[in-house]
């Protein structure tokens, strides 16, 4: 307690009476009242937990006053005052009495806010002393009044709606994507509380800008979604193939590793989408199989197989038949003198010239070598074999070539057109022995056998070389088909035939289809793939037993 002052209140007959009156000499801090606190009660905030308060103005609302005091006051009134930044405006009252030492609660309601109420307001609880009408405490907070179906931040969203969204009433854009959030809604159906409602790494505003959906990641549907279309690969994302070759954006970053905004990635005069879908070319190689044309050269101007070195088989390059031999790289023989184009440069004739005879060096150093008579017999039974092969191959329905394939069945020609140095000693053996020792059929002895001849004790001990495997790199597509059924007793399912050959499917597809049409062969759908025949050993009901 604070101890009384002493002031002098009577003078009489010259005497000085002196007094204690409680509260005298005390601080105006401490004598006057205090207004701690206004507190909303209500149920009509706009957003809770939130500075400053929000209100709707057409509804009830409740505070709460406190008000300390150090003296007693025995008339007092606590009143709620508004203030907008053109007129004041008071509401409700209540009257009491201050109690020296303890808090006054004092609970007022607003019942309506006037119609030029809106927007934020002052409003303040001032407590008066009714005998004086002194105003001796007074405290205040903002609130901001709003109507529901105003629009304050101007987005085309009633402020009631934009408390349902959960958008922020006092800014056009909550989410800072570029666009407000009336049109986020109305418009564009986006979540105007994200900025990137489907999340493609692009703001909504600017899908809206560049003309993507904002709520689809891959508007084009292309395998890419839109942000990265425009950010990282410059793609249109409103278009599945940017570059018009032929393949979906997505599929050339993810899949092929071509260029998505080149519809030619390696230049070589062929679109992406044609080398990989028609030509199985590699769309990021100028030369596919390396044979020195570029794949458009060989699809548009020679008509040549861009996914073969070697087209016609003949063992010469098809780049280099056109730069070096002036050769016809889809003829194996292109003079028709029965020797492959690969073997008449082996051997030094001219493969342009039906007429010309082999380099007479080669012919001297391989007739040394094998003997005085060797090569005759070698290239006659070449030619011999070259006949039977090409009867062969009549009957199959397709044409093969018969120098070629004579260099691979007869006295071991390799590839470099020469035989081995053991062929090559065993005949000069063999040419030696017949030459100093001829046969006399009268001579012969009584039992029939005679001196250069074998016995059959000798071929019963004697072990034949096992032929040769003939070597399939060198023969016509035409004819590894041929050779592959003759091996398989005419039969052969075409998924094993492309493993033995070493093809692609797409080779040996456009392969069988042309012998097809030439009725060399036939295919038979089998269920688990395509069977193989040659016409004659097509099966009986050759139908295929899953077809109705």
């Amino acid at each position: 307690m604070n101890a009384p002052a002493w002031v002098v209140v009577i003078l009489a007959a010259g005497a000085l009476i002196v007094t204690a009156v409680p509260g005298a000499g005390l601080s105006d801090a401490e004598r006057e009242p205090t207004v701690e606190s206004i507190t909303y009660e209500g149920e009509s905030v706009v957003v809770a937990a939130d500075e400053p308060l929000r209100l709707w103005r057409s509804d009830g609302h409740e505070f709460t006053v406190r008000v300390a005091s150090d003296e007693r006051i025995e008339e007092a009134s606590a009143c709620l005052v508004a203030e907008g930044s053109d007129w004041t405006r008071g509401f409700a009252c209540r009257n009491g009495t201050l109690a020296a030492g303890e808090t006054w609660t004092v609970s007022l309601t607003v019942s309506e806010w006037p119609a030029e109420t809106n927007g934020r307001v002052s409003l303040a609880a001032v407590v008066r002393d009714r005998t004086n009408a002194t105003r001796i405490a007074e405290r205040s907070r903002t609130v901001v009044v709003l109507s529901r179906d105003g629009d304050r931040d101007e987005d085309g969203l009633t402020n009631e709606r934009e408390l349902g969204l959960g958008t922020d009433i006092d800014d056009p854009d909550t989410d800072a994507d570029g666009l407000d959030d009336g049109v986020e809604v109305t418009v564009h159906h986006t979540d105007p509380t994200v900025a990137d409602t489907d999340g493609d790494g692009l703001p909504d505003g600017r899908e809206v800008e560049v003309g993507t959906t904002p709520t689809r990641a891959d508007t084009d549907g292309d395998g890419l979604d839109d942000g990265a279309e425009i950010d990282m690969y410059q793609t249109n994302a409103t278009q599945v193939d940017s570059d018009g070759d032929g393949l979906a954006d997505g599929e050339e970053v993810t899949r092929y590793d071509t260029d998505p905004t080149v519809a030619d990635t390696d230049g070589d005069g062929l679109d992406d989408g044609a080398e990989i879908n028609l030509h199985d070319t590699d769309p990021v190689r100028v030369d596919t199989d390396g044979d020195g044309l570029s794949d458009a050269e060989e699809v548009r101007d020679y008509g040549t197989d861009p996914t073969s070195a070697d087209t016609d088989g003949d063992r010469l390059d098809d780049g280099a038949e056109l730069a070096d031999y002036g050769t016809d790289p889809l003829a194996s023989d292109t003079d028709g003198d029965g020797l492959a184009d690969g073997a008449e440069v082996d051997f030094g004739s001219d493969p342009t010239d039906a007429t010309s005879t082999a380099d007479p060096g080669l012919v001297e150093r391989t007739g040394r070598t094998v003997g005085g008579n060797a090569l005759a017999v070698g290239l006659g039974l070449a030619v011999l074999t070259g006949v039977i092969l090409g009867a062969l191959a009549r009957r199959l329905g397709f044409r093969l070539v018969p120098g070629r394939l004579a260099e691979q069945f007869t006295w071991g020609v390799s590839g470099t057109g020469r035989a081995s140095e053991e062929e090559r000693a065993a005949s000069a053996e063999s040419d030696e022995v017949t030459a100093s020792d001829p046969v006399d059929d009268e001579s012969a002895p009584a039992g029939g056998v005679s001196p250069g001849a074998r016995s059959e004790t000798d071929d019963e001990n004697s072990s034949e070389p096992s032929e040769p495997s003939p070597d399939m790199s060198v023969m016509t597509n035409e004819e590894r088909v041929a050779y592959l059924l003759a091996e398989n007793d005419g039969r052969m399912l075409q998924s094993e035939m492309v493993e033995a050959g070493d093809w692609s499917k797409a080779t040996v597809s456009r392969v069988l289809s042309r012998m097809e049409e030439a009725d060399a062969v036939t295919r038979v759908d089998v269920g688990k793939g395509n069977l193989v025949t040659r016409p004659e050993d097509e099966p009986p009901n050759a139908e295929s037993p899953f077809s109705n």
